[in-house]
C-alpha cells in the first residue's frame, strides 16, 4: 500500500535529517543551502535504514515490520536526545549575505531548474519502458532484495555458488533499502526501488549544487549541476537503477565533507560524517571498499601534513573512525559468517602475477581508458576533454584552490588506478571485462570531477559567496 510505504520511506528521512542537523555545523547548513541539507539527509537516512535492516535480518531473520519499526524508533529518540543535549535545534543562521542574482544568474538558475524537469522527465520514461530496470537490476540488486522480502528465515539461500552470476557478495545497501520499502508496502511495488534510485539520482544534483555555491558561487553550483545531468550516462542508470549512481553519490557527498570541513576549521562531528559516507559506498558496492581505501590514505595524508597538535589530530581520526564503524562493521560480519566468495579472487588458479606484468593487457587496458575517458557519455566530442578545456582557460591557480581541489583529484587519479590493477589481475576475458564495466566504473567518479573542476574555475569577484568567504 502506498501510505505503508510513504511511511517505511519517510522514517529514512527522517533519521538522515536528525543526523545531518547533529554532525553538519548550522553554518555549513546555512551557506550549502536546504537543497544540500535535504539531498545529505536523504542518501544518509537510506544509509542508515539499510544498515538497521540488514543488523535487524542478521540477528532476527524473518525480519517482521514491527521489530522494524521498533528499531527505527529506538533511534530517532536516541538522535533527538543527542541533538537536545548538543543544542542543534537553533534555526539556521541568518546572517548569510542576502543574495542579488544578476540577469545572466538567473537565466542559469533557470537553466538549471529545466535541467533538472528533463532529467525528471526522461527519469519517469525509463521507468515506464523498463520498471524492473536493466540487467543488473534485476538479476543482482532486486534478486537479493527479493529474497530479504520473500525469504523470511531462508534470505541468505541466494548466497550459493550455483547462482554466482548473482554477485552474492556484493554489499547490501541497495538491496536492504528495496526489500525495506516492499516489507513496509506489502508487496513487491516498483515504486520501492524507483524512489530509492531517484533519491541517489537527484541528491548527488543537489550535493554538487550546494557544496561548489559555498565553496564558490551559486552560479558556479548551477553550473555544476547543468553539467553533471548534462551527462546522459548517469541520468540513464539511475533511471535504470543501477547501484553506480548511489556509488558516485557517497563519493562526492564525501569529498565535499572534506572540501567544507577544511575551511570550517576540521571539527569531530565533520570528520565524523566523512566517515559515515565513506562507509556508506563500502556498504553499496565492493568498489566503494577501494574508494574507503584511498579516501582513508588522502584524508591520512593531509592530516599529518599540517601542524596539527597531537590532541587534534588524534579527535579528528577519531571521529572520522567512528563514522566508518558501523557500516565496516556490518559488512565484515557479512562477508565473513556467509564465506562469500568474490568472483576476481575465486578465479585466480596462481596466474596473478603473470597477468600482473602482462604488456599486453596494460596496452589494451590503456586503449579502452583513453576511448571511454574521452568519449564519456558518448557525446560527439566527450563531456571530460570539454570540461578540461574549460578549466585550463578559466583555472585561478591558488593555493586554497589547489588545497581544496587536491584531495578530490587525488582520490580520482588513485581510483582510476585501484581500477587499473583490477583489470591487469581480473580472470575474466579482459577485453569482455572492459566493454562491459569500464564506462560504469567511470560513471562512478563523474561526479566527482564535475565537483574537482569546479573548485578550480574562475569565479567573477562580485560573487556574494565568495565575498563573504574572504
Amino acid at each position: 500500500m502506498i501510505p505503508l510505504l510513504a511511511i517505511g520511506l519517510g522514517i529514512p528521512f527522517l533519521q538522515g535529517w536528525l543526523l545531518v542537523r547533529l554532525l553538519l555545523p548550522i553554518t555549513l547548513r546555512s551557506r550549502t543551502g536546504v537543497g544540500f541539507t535535504l539531498s545529505l539527509a536523504a542518501g544518509i537516512g537510506l544509509g542508515v535504514s539499510s544498515l538497521l535492516y540488514a543488523g535487524y535480518r542478521f540477528l532476527h531473520p524473518a525480519g517482521e515490520v514491527p521489530g522494524l519499526l521498533a528499531l527505527d524508533s529506538l533511534l530517532i529518540l536516541a538522535l533527538l536526545i543527542l541533538q537536545r543535549k548538543s543544542g542543534a535545534f537553533p534555526t539556521e543562521d541568518s546572517t548569510k549575505p542576502a543574495e542579488q542574482l544578476e540577469r545572466v544568474d538567473s537565466f542559469i538558475k533557470a537553466l538549471f531548474a529545466l535541467a533538472i524537469f528533463v532529467t525528471a522527465l526522461d527519469f519517469i520514461i525509463q521507468l515506464l519502458i523498463s520498471p524492473d530496470g536493466k540487467w543488473d537490476t534485476f538479476t543482482i540488486w532486486n534478486l537479493h532484495a527479493r529474497f530479504f522480502a520473500r525469504g523470511g528465515t531462508h534470505w541468505s539461500d541466494y548466497i550459493t555458488p550455483l547462482i554466482a552470476w548473482t554477485h552474492p557478495d556484493y554489499p547490501l545497501l541497495i538491496p536492504a533499502c528495496v526489500a525495506r520499502g516492499w516489507q513496509f508496502a506489502g508487496h513487491e511495488t516498483a515504486i520501492s526501488p524507483a524512489m530509492v534510485s531517484a533519491v541517489f539520482t537527484f541528491g548527488t544534483a543537489g550535493i554538487l549544487n550546494g557544496s561548489i555555491g559555498a565553496l564558490r558561487s551559486r552560479r558556479s553550483g548551477w553550473l555544476a549541476g547543468i553539467v553533471l545531468l548534462g551527462a546522459r550516462a548517469f541520468c540513464r542508470h539511475g533511471a535504470w537503477m543501477y547501484a553506480d549512481v548511489p556509488l558516485s553519490y557517497y563519493i562526492v557527498a564525501a569529498l565535499a565533507i572534506a572540501a567544507l570541513k577544511d575551511d570550517n576549521g576540521n571539527n569531530f562531528t565533520i570528520w565524523a560524517l566523512a566517515g559515515l559516507l565513506c562507509g556508506f559506498a563500502a556498504w553499496t558496492k565492493n568498489e566503494g571498499e577501494l574508494f574507503l581505501g584511498v579516501y582513508t590514505l588522502v584524508s591520512t595524508f593531509g592530516l599529518f601534513s599540517r601542524s596539527l597538535s597531537q590532541r587534534q589530530k588524534l579527535q579528528r581520526a577519531c571521529g572520522y573512525a567512528a563514522g566508518i564503524v558501523p557500516s565496516a562493521f556490518l559488512l565484515i560480519y557479512f562477508k565473513t559468517h556467509y564465506h562469500i566468495p568474490n568472483d576476481l579472487i575465486a578465479g585466480q588458479q596462481g596466474n596473478m602475477l603473470h597477468r600482473l606484468f602482462d604488456p599486453d593487457r596494460r596496452a589494451l587496458i590503456l586503449q579502452f581508458y583513453g576511448k571511454e575517458i574521452v568519449g564519456f557519455s558518448r557525446r560527439p566530442a566527450g563531456l571530460v576533454p570539454l570540461l578540461c578545456v574549460y578549466t585550463a582557460l578559466t583555472a585561478r591557480i591558488t593555493g586554497q584552490r589547489i588545497q581544496q581541489a587536491l584531495p578530490a583529484l587525488s582520490v580520482i587519479l588513485l581510483m582510476l588506478s585501484g581500477y587499473f590493477v583490477i583489470y591487469l589481475i581480473t580472470p575474466h576475458d579482459l577485453r569482455w571485462h572492459l566493454q562491459y564495466s569500464l564506462n560504469r566504473l567511470l560513471l562512478h567518479l563523474w561526479p566527482a570531477f564535475v565537483f574537482a573542476v569546479f573548485l578550480l574555475v574562475n569565479e567573477k569577484s562580485g560573487s556574494p559567496v565568495v565575498a563573504s568567504m574572504k
